[in-house]
């Protein structure tokens, strides 16, 4: 499924005779964007940093609780799109029913090893780096 998400910021917006502000829509969007991801041909034509996290990654709920939102505003600043891929087991990343079908074919991309938080910087459908640990992450955005 594919979602685009375009956002205007006004001072308020109002729909149906209530009153949202600015931050609450942004708020809506980051997580649909972060629930559906982006468009694939908006993906493939530009920069992307695919996270990797695992259900049974104590690491990736601690990154996701602490990190994730600050981690996805940075790179977007960045001009880069963010995608999530969560896994069931933390050795078995390229399990590829948990990878959507526009992600499938960067499983071919990088090194056959297990291990999340994982994030791979993707340059035109290409992996040009495949970092992992959380702190690669936060150093990758910029964040503390």
């Amino acid at each position: 499924m594919d979602i685009i998400i375009t956002l205007r910021v006004n001072r308020h917006l109002t729909t149906g005779g209530f009153m949202f502000n600015r931050t609450f829509v942004l708020s809506v969007g980051l997580l649909a964007i972060l629930m559906y991801g982006i468009s694939s041909t908006t993906a493939a034509a530009g920069k992307m940093v695919v996270y990797i996290s695992a259900r049974d990654c104590g690491p990736c709920a601690r990154f996701d609780a602490i990190y994730l939102g600050r981690f996805t505003a940075a790179m977007q600043a960045k001009g880069y799109a963010v995608r999530k891929v969560v896994v069931e087991h933390l050795n078995n990343i390229r399990d590829q029913s948990y990878w959507p079908s526009d992600l499938k074919p960067l499983l071919a991309q990088f090194a056959n090893k297990g291990g999340t938080p994982r994030f791979l910087v993707v340059h035109d459908g290409r992996v040009i780096e495949n970092l992992t640990h959380g702190s690669s992450g936060r150093a990758l955005a910029g964040i503390s």
